[in-house]
Parts: structure tokens; C-alpha cells; sequence
């Protein structure tokens, strides 16, 4: 089993990005790869409880909302949700 973390994308995260021009959809691409990389929160991410009473966050980077939650135990980002600001 690999040490690195994983990022797993919505359905929605998906058609969101692949609906993007090219180089919009890289600067997405390199967003979610750079969450993956370093799966922390930072002091500016906003913290947003789902129905299910999980912590996720939102962080706003250039154009960007991104909704996520970080799972320690399967080391994995969960991309939830992804769109302009």
C-alpha cells in the first residue's frame, strides 16, 4: 500500500473541471494536485459541517471555492465541490 495520499473527486467536481477551457481546467488540476500534496487546513479555509455532522472546509484560491474534507484514515482528500468565486 502507497504512502501517498489520494484525491478523490465528486461526479460534480469532474463535470466542473472537464467543462473548463484548457488552461482553466490545468490551473484547476494543479489546485486539486497541490491539495493532495499537502492535505492541511489552513488558517483561511472556512470550516462547513455537512448533514452528516463531518467537518469539511472551504478554501478560496484565485478564481476558486473548493469544498473538501480531509480523511486521515484513508489518507485521502475528498473534493467535494468546486466553482467560481
Amino acid at each position: 500500500m502507497s504512502d501517498e495520499w489520494q484525491l478523490l473527486l465528486s461526479a460534480r467536481v469532474m463535470v466542473f473541471v472537464l467543462d473548463q477551457p484548457l488552461r482553466t481546467r490545468r490551473r484547476l488540476l494543479d489546485l486539486l494536485e497541490s491539495l493532495r500534496l499537502h492535505p492541511v487546513v489552513r488558517d483561511d479555509d472556512l470550516p462547513r459541517y455537512d448533514s452528516r455532522g463531518r467537518l469539511n472546509h472551504l478554501r478560496f484560491v484565485d478564481d476558486f471555492v473548493v469544498l473538501f474534507w480531509i480523511d486521515h484514515a484513508e489518507k485521502a482528500v475528498q473534493v467535494l465541490e468546486v466553482g467560481w468565486q
